[in-house]
């Protein structure tokens, strides 16, 4: 059934790399790769439904060279970059939400439901860790269907690529 807290769900963390997942569903939580040395990962036919609490790709706290490959995001929370970092990510990370991630082919849909947008540069509530930002990650051939922002901006990014994308049903850019 439905959980009160939407957990962590499907998650590559702390070095988890050169794994690759197949044909999952994930309902009411995220697909999340998370921390510096989580890299090399491949997502294919992932499909994501938020039921309009919560869920979606997330992309937090150094992660980096992981590919998503015709993943579709619905009714959720987007595609998220997001920073949080312990006493010791501060000390050894590579500090930032996110940078060289691949996303191929992925379908983000029904966003407008929850209010946010279909790429989350996440923020926080201290003003501080906001500022590692999420760094050259590309959209290739995704569409974005059905959000009330394209982007959600609460932290810096730099090389956002999108690359062939399809756009419709969007209120705004940010």
């Amino acid at each position: 059934g439905d959980l009160a807290h939407p957990g962590h769900g499907l998650i590559a963390k702390y070095e988890a790399n050169n794994n690759n997942f197949y044909d999952c569903t994930i309902v009411n939580t995220t697909s999340e790769v998370s921390r510096h040395g989580t890299t090399d990962n491949n997502f294919y036919n992932c499909d994501i439904n938020g039921k309009n609490l919560d869920g979606g790709i997330l992309v937090r706290d150094g992660a980096h060279h992981n590919n998503f490959y015709d993943c579709d995001v619905l009714d959720s929370s987007g595609i998220i970059f997001y920073s949080l970092p312990t006493p010791s990510d501060i000390q050894t990370a590579d500090l930032n939400a996110g940078r060289d991630n691949y996303l191929k082919r992925c379908t983000v849909r029904g966003t407008d439901k929850n209010g946010r947008g279909g790429i989350h540069f996440l923020g926080w509530f201290r003003s501080s860790i906001n500022t590692y930002g999420a760094y050259d990650n590309t959209f290739d051939e995704c569409s974005f269907n059905n959000t009330p922002s394209l982007f959600v901006v609460d932290r810096p990014n730099r090389g956002t690529e999108l690359v062939n994308c399809s756009f419709t049903n969007i209120s705004a850019l940010r």
